[in-house]
């Protein structure tokens, strides 16, 4: 597991991303991920994940 803020980080790193919601902590968003690797922030098909 890998806690990060960046969301398009999570998506460069993570094969699965979850996004929070405020407080109380639920989970609103999630995703998986199968871009194929290696994946570098300036992949522009990511956008679709960390927008």
């Amino acid at each position: 597991m890998f806690v990060t803020h960046n969301v398009a980080e999570a998506a460069v790193l993570g094969t699965k991303v979850a996004v929070f919601s405020n407080r109380p902590s639920t989970i609103k968003k999630e995703f998986t991920n199968d871009f194929p690797r290696p994946r570098t922030p300036e992949d522009e098909s990511l956008g679709t994940i960390s927008t």
